[in-house]
């Protein structure tokens, strides 16, 4: 008890805001009743936005009931079918109470059993509308979740936590290992630079949700694609029969195939989604998470003694990323600037001059025709709708990256014509990737005027 309240005085205590709240599911997403929130509106709409996160969608609740339901050994008999899983009556409302808690430090949930770990849910936020968390992070405890079916009275949820006991109740059931009806196949290929490419083209609204959904699932930067890797060679007993010697390090490459499918009647290790889009679940193609150390020998991660493959289009695609490039950024005001290191003064002169001929840089007229028609061709696939905004409607930006071929750089019988607008910035200070981040939200604003 000394020890806690030294770290209260010292201001290590966790803030707690108590919480208490009944979701109802709709077609438009979970309707909430707050029956008690925190009065200041910054930790308010954190704790909706934390509690929305927690939550299964709307669409996914029947199933994520009905899996915990199964899983805590309610059925008496074998579920064989679709029908049988609809059969167990699904709750129309579901009342959570906990607390949000500020400056909550994640390392205390090491000594807590898996039990009391799945109440806590860590959430992004470290500031709140001003007030500075102590030195922690912003978390979400639930400490009571109970169901009811008409609303008249309540029964506990059934345990979220998927122990071993939980486990054998699931997959006990020949239904468990049923996924939904296959409605698309997509082979999505992330390269260690940032390169993702998708096999078929998917619609332009599904392309960003699996490049997203890659990018979750194999690391955003070099250590966490590196973690990433490591955790999947872990989950294999790497051991080849055929004493070939297995790739080390850290891949080049990654891919693995995304299925759409209607949603599964249980969530199992077999059958769960990792992400969703409309009406149907995502899901990684049984087996098919490979990697390769250079971009062309593929290794299952699944089955490390199988036979490697050699990827046809691999060539194509080193070739891309080999590509010699360095990088000109040109301001709307005119000015160029360059790696002095790659480019010399007498080549870099060159080069800007050409580049203001080329991009109208300092003349605004020609500035905003050579930007306008540069992101609309860019974004061509992924928001064809910037096509239809008229000129006068389609914001400038203050800044264009450009990559361009060394080759190129040192012809200097030939003004340079194959150049890659690879970054644009509205506001001077943040740049978006064009072919790699979201549409920035100045260009994604247009979207509803369109």
């Amino acid at each position: 008890m000394g020890e806690a309240k030294r770290r209260k005085q010292l201001g290590l205590m966790p803030q707690s805001y108590s919480f208490e709240v009944v979701a109802q599911p709709r077609e438009e997403g979970w309707q909430l009743e707050w029956l008690r929130a925190p009065e200041n509106s910054g930790l308010a709409r954190t704790l909706e936005e934390g509690l929305l996160d927690s939550l299964p969608s709307p669409g996914g609740w029947a199933a994520d009931y009905r899996t915990r339901w199964v899983a805590a050994g309610r059925p008496t008999d074998y579920l064989n079918s679709v029908d049988d899983v609809e059969a167990i009556a699904v709750p129309e409302r579901l009342r959570l109470s906990g607390e949000l808690l500020t400056g909550f430090d994640p390392r205390s949930l090491r000594d807590r059993d898996d039990e009391t770990a799945s109440r806590f849910f860590l959430l992004d936020s470290e500031a709140l509308s001003g007030n500075e968390s102590s030195g922690g992070q912003t978390a979400l405890r639930l400490r009571e979740q109970e169901v009811s079916f008409g609303g008249q009275s309540w029964e506990p949820l059934p345990a979220a936590e998927m122990g071993e006991r939980g486990l054998k109740f699931l997959m006990q059931h020949p239904i468990a290992r049923e996924r939904g009806e296959l409605e698309a196949v997509y082979q999505v290929t992330h390269h260690r630079e940032g390169l993702v490419t998708v096999d078929p083209e998917p619609p332009a609204e599904l392309l960003g949700t699996l490049e997203l959904l890659a990018l979750t699932l194999h690391g955003r930067d070099e250590a966490s694609w590196a973690e990433a890797h490591q955790q999947m060679i872990e989950r294999t007993e790497w051991a080849d029969e055929e004493g070939r010697a297995l790739p080390q390090g850290v891949p080049a490459a990654r891919r693995l195939t995304f299925e759409l499918r209607q949603r599964s009647p249980l969530n199992t290790p077999l059958t769960a989604p990792v992400g969703e889009w409309g009406d149907l679940a995502i899901l990684v193609g049984q087996g098919s998470t490979e990697f390769s150390p250079d971009g062309a020998v593929w290794y299952s991660y699944v089955d490390p003694s199988a036979e490697p493959t050699e990827s046809e289009l691999s060539e194509f695609f080193n070739q891309i990323l080999d590509l010699g490039t360095t990088e000109f950024t040109v301001m709307a005001d005119g000015r160029v600037s360059w790696d002095e290191e790659e480019v010399d003064e007498e080549q870099g002169s060159r080069l800007r001059g050409q580049l203001l001929e080329r991009t109208g840089a300092g003349d605004p007229a020609r500035w905003a025709e050579f930007a306008r028609t540069a992101l609309v061709d860019a974004y061509e696939e992924t928001a064809p709708f910037l096509a239809g905004v008229p000129a006068a409607d389609f914001p400038v930006p203050l800044g264009l990256k450009l990559d361009v071929p060394l080759d190129a750089i040192e012809d200097a019988e030939n003004p340079n014509e194959l150049l890659f607008e690879s970054q644009v910035t509205f506001d001077g200070d943040h740049w978006a990737d064009i072919y790699l981040d979201e549409l920035p939200a100045e260009l994604a604003a247009l979207r509803l005027q369109n």
